[in-house]
């Protein structure tokens, strides 16, 4: 007896199991079909894994035309920040770095004075010559450039 309903709930079980999948199978891709994804950026997918990366880049690419021009009198640095269609670039925080031979590197922020132009009064300290790097950040676009100063 315990054998012959065995043999009767078998059956049953895996149809049920076929079915159950086959219903499964149906709702996911009415869900895929429908709702697509829930991502914000569309092109999300088409990046791949360099999605972080190409943010970098565009950000990067902005300040591909920038130009910066340095002029050092006496102790003034003056430093004139424009873009690649030879407009000032206003707005950007603007910072030195100082490094000294056998020290660690000072910083320093840069003040604007107009539109573009910005001016650091170096310290009645230093000496000699030193390695500076200008670090220029505007709307996530950074811009940095290596500067050999002869005070």
């Amino acid at each position: 007896m315990m054998n012959t309903l065995r043999n009767r709930i078998a059956p049953l079980l895996i149809c049920l199991l076929i079915a159950v999948f086959v219903l499964f199978l149906i709702w996911s891709w009415q869900r895929a079909a429908t709702l697509g994804t829930r991502v914000s950026d569309r092109d999300y997918y088409s990046k791949g894994l360099k999605y972080n990366h190409t943010l970098i880049e565009k950000r990067a690419a902005k300040t591909l035309g920038w130009t910066v021009s340095a002029d050092l009198q006496s102790r003034l640095l003056r430093l004139e920040l424009r873009d690649g269609n030879n407009r000032s670039v206003a707005g950007a925080k603007g910072l030195l770095r100082l490094s000294r031979h056998t020290e660690q590197a000072e910083n320093f922020n840069l003040d604007e004075i107009s539109p573009g132009n910005y001016q650091l009064q170096l310290p009645a300290g230093l000496a000699g010559e030193l390695r500076a790097q200008i670090e220029f950040e505007h709307d996530g676009a950074l811009l940095t450039r290596q500067l050999l100063l002869n005070l």
